[in-house]
């Protein structure tokens, strides 16, 4: 930001979260999915091994590699015979896995502001605090610089002694909670007190509110919900089939399968904390245009907000 030269847009498509966000959601959907379709072909594709007969082999008494020789060469009546006796999974599972996802992803999105406003603590209205109206007026005026249409709701934590604040809820209907901290930062450290919470007000500025609760409730669903049966998958093909005769050649298979989809995983979470990172340095970005200065609060190089 040196000489003004060049300011990024934190509200641009390619430099804020929605463009990270819609990366996440298409990770999440193509790793539960193939998580889900092979342990659909695990559940459907039962004729075992039968169907290699079909295929000139018999898997009784002939070696695994030609088995699996006879399966490539006479591929043909071995997809006839499987498509049968053991068809793949129908796409509704596919359809299904989504709808349980997204409903569950739904839940959790509605429940995480309430839960986050009551996990044990107590909030009061600013009100209760702000006998004055010092702090409302405040935050009336900082509202008017970031662009909001009027200010946010504004709850106070007296139990948090850090000197910050978060946002929570949805866009549109975004509370404020300002740590006890922070309120006697007002009259201690003023620049601090406007500088986090211009940063907590970018953030709704930002739009980016609703995005954050849904990058969370989206990657505790798929740890949850979506890992757990595909880890049980490959724990079941390790422990059952070590012993199959085939195990040499379907091994490979299996190990493939966990490897990639751990790759996968490991995307997801880097997509996902790449979302709810980048807010916070966009929403210090925007904190500094509307007249913050970290340098100018004490110990701010420390604890600006963008580095809890």
């Amino acid at each position: 930001m040196a000489g003004g030269s060049s300011r990024v847009d934190e509200r641009a498509l390619g430099a804020g979260t929605t463009a990270r966000f819609t990366l996440l959601v298409a990770l999440l959907v193509a790793t539960s999915s193939v998580m889900l379709l092979y342990i659909a072909l695990a559940l459907t594709a039962t004729d075992g091994l039968s169907c290699t007969l079909a295929a000139g082999a018999d898997p009784g008494t002939d070696p695994a590699a030609n088995v699996m020789a006879r399966r490539s060469l006479q591929w043909e009546a071995y997809a006839a015979c499987s498509e049968r006796y053991a068809p793949p999974p129908s796409g509704w599972w596919l359809v299904g896995w989504w709808a349980l996802l997204a409903a569950c992803t739904a839940a959790l999105f509605w429940a995480l502001p309430a839960w986050k406003a009551r996990r044990g603590r107590v909030v009061v209205p600013l009100a209760a605090v702000d006998r004055d109206g010092e702090i409302g007026r405040t935050v009336a005026e900082l509202s008017a610089t970031a662009g909001l249409a009027r200010p946010p709701r504004v709850v106070v934590d007296p139990a948090a002694a850090s000197a910050g604040a978060v946002v929570f809820g949805r866009t549109g209907r975004a509370t404020v909670c300002l740590h006890g901290g922070l309120v006697v930062a007002r009259t201690t450290d003023p620049g601090w007190f406007r500088a986090a919470l211009l940063h907590e007000l970018a953030h709704i500025a930002n739009r980016d509110v609703t995005i954050t609760y849904l990058t969370v409730a989206l990657w505790r669903v798929y740890a949850a919900v979506a890992v757990p049966p595909f880890l049980l998958w490959g724990a079941w093909r390790f422990s059952t089939a070590s012993g199959a005769r085939l195990w040499s050649a379907d091994a490979p298979i299996v190990t493939r399968g966990l490897l990639v989809t751990g790759l996968l995983a490991v995307l997801v979470y880097l997509a996902r904390s790449d979302v709810l990172r980048s807010r916070e340095v966009y929403a210090d970005l925007a904190a500094v245009r509307w007249g913050a200065d970290p340098e100018g609060a004490s110990t701010a190089g420390s604890r600006w907000p963008g580095r809890r």
